[in-house]
């Protein structure tokens, strides 16, 4: 039986994605997990610094993003990737993550992951490890953390 192989992905390999941005929907998302995720059952309003979102539709720049906002949008963005595309990611975890510089809402940012680990973590399954770094368009690194990808190979698909 073919497990098959984790496709192009080797050691030393780079994923880039293409530019996103964080937007309102993102933080209005972040807002609404924290509140329902801490208020629930505490009856005391916790928000975290994207409630100040609200008013117009442009959001300006200047509104500092939470990093775990960030680090899902990029997350998604890798998993849309031509490299990552046609697999079924079962699960990701993230760790080490280290803010260098505050991104801001509605900024320009790119993402690129370096494979640094591959292993079969069993029947029909590879596990991938990531060094991610999130930057804006010229370079200028934002943010850095692990990604670990758990990626499951589809037999018999025709």
């Amino acid at each position: 039986m073919v497990t098959g192989d984790l496709g192009s992905f080797r050691i030393g390999q780079v994923l880039t994605t293409n530019d996103f941005q964080v937007t309102r929907a993102d933080l209005n998302a972040h807002v609404e997990r924290s509140f329902l995720g801490n208020v629930l059952g505490c009856c005391e309003e916790q928000l975290s610094t994207a409630s100040n979102v609200g008013g117009g539709s442009a959001v300006p720049w200047g509104l500092v993003c939470p990093p775990d906002v960030v680090v899902g949008r990029a997350v998604a963005m890798l998993q849309g990737c031509d490299s990552a595309c046609g697999l079924l990611i079962e699960e990701h975890a993230v760790s080490h993550v280290r803010v260098l510089s505050s991104p801001m809402v509605g900024e320009p940012l790119a993402a690129a992951a370096s494979v640094r680990f591959c292993s079969k973590a069993g029947q029909g399954t590879d596990y991938v490890t990531l060094d991610v770094t999130v930057h804006r368009p010229g370079g200028v690194a934002l943010m850095t953390f692990e990604l670990g990808w758990s990626v499951v190979h589809q037999l018999g698909a025709a």
